[in-house]
């Protein structure tokens, strides 16, 4: 009996705190019924109510609406204050409310509170799995089609980038995949990032570096203006082959196009992402010839990592780590190998900061890892 009264309680609080807003609709005749109105409707409709009980629900809207207008224009010291005096009314209209209902109408609502509850956890669920989905095929396209022609491009640019401004690139690599790493695991662990005080000093930096480069950026993305174009078609068709075809999808298309359009998005983000692309590489995960693999954790590192591989042809195995320049800054390893799968601690500390490449050779060529070192 306490659970089916405290679904009862949820009720009533949601659509006693909606009171305020519904009254600010109310005055801009987006609401003709006050949110208590609407409650008994919901009960009508909901469970069997004989005509005594909503005259009694009646008497409650017609005793406690001028209370909550009362409630609504009276200034409160603080906000809990506030929420103290709303929670005693909603405790009062509780009340009322349960010697009105019988145990089994209350029972109804739990019930329907329950199977709503449930659908709305498997939407949940059917959304998130599409949403993962329409995420890798993207990735896929992108690893394919996309980065092997910006990465050409972007080789193209390296030359007019001064030494010093390579340097910061770099340094503005390290920090924004730091930043990306962070945000993944907070989201990972159910956490929201917050929103800092100030911007970071490297936002300013990069402005000032697509600035410089603009000219270049768009020179260079105009000479595969037919190919971003067809990149966008193509993207639209993967994100439409997971549209559901439902009446509420086609309302919102009709919406959509009698809205105004849109206003379009600056290209800074995108000329801020070409920017920091690194030519030196064709990939984050480079395969040259060889069937082997490679995989290195945590990334970013200020220390010790572990990296992982997988010899598919044994023979001479060699491993090295390599900075931007193709310098082999250490070896770690230069033995035979039989077929299997392996892991090894590296130890990283010694390293600047900076982009480095775990590179795996063998006889039939090699396969590189990106690593990013943060001190």
């Amino acid at each position: 009996m306490k659970r089916m009264k405290f679904s009862l309680l949820a009720l009533v609080l949601f659509v006693t705190t909606q009171f305020a807003f519904a009254q600010h609709r109310t005055t801009r005749g987006h609401d003709a019924h006050p949110p208590l109105e609407r409650m008994i409707e919901h009960l009508e409709k909901t469970i069997d109510l004989s005509d005594e009980q909503t005259t009694q629900l009646q008497l409650i809207v017609n005793d406690y609406q001028p209370r909550l207008e009362a409630l609504k224009s009276q200034d409160f010291e603080t906000r809990e204050a506030k929420r103290e005096a709303l929670k005693a009314v909603h405790e009062d209209i509780k009340a009322e409310i349960d010697a009105v209902l019988t145990p089994e109408q209350i029972g109804q609502l739990e019930a329907i509170k329950k199977e709503r509850q449930e659908k709305r956890a498997q939407d949940k669920e059917k959304m998130k799995a599409k949403h993962k989905a329409i995420k890798a095929e993207l990735e896929a396209y992108n690893n394919e089609n996309v980065t092997p022609v910006l990465l050409v491009q972007r080789a193209k640019l390296e030359d007019k980038i001064s030494e010093a401004d390579k340097a910061t690139i770099d340094e503005l690599r390290v920090f924004f995949e730091a930043k990306k790493q962070e945000r993944a695991k907070m989201r990972e662990n159910g956490e929201r990032p917050a929103r800092p005080d100030q911007k970071p000093a490297e936002l300013e930096i990069m402005k000032a570096l697509l600035e410089k480069y603009q000219d270049d950026i768009k020179m260079l993305m105009a000479e595969i203006e037919d190919q971003r174009g067809q990149w966008q078609e193509d993207m639209k068709e993967i994100k439409a082959t997971y549209a559901e075809d439902t009446n509420r999808n086609q309302v919102r298309k009709a919406r959509k196009k009698q809205q105004k359009p849109r206003r379009k998005r600056a290209d800074q983000p995108k000329a801020a992402y070409f920017l920091l692309l690194d030519p030196a590489a064709s990939s984050d995960n480079t395969i040259l010839g060889t069937s082997n693999t490679i995989a290195s954790y945590p990334n970013p590192s200020s220390g010790m990592m572990t990296l992982a591989y997988e010899i598919k042809d044994a023979g001479l195995v060699r491993i090295d780590i390599q900075d931007e320049s193709g310098n082999v800054v250490q070896t770690i390893l230069n033995e035979q190998k039989t077929v299997g799968s392996y892991s090894i601690n590296v130890n990283t500390g010694n390293l600047k900061s900076g982009a480095y490449y775990f590179t795996l050779s063998d006889a039939k060529g090699k396969v590189v890892e990106k690593v990013l070192i943060t001190q």
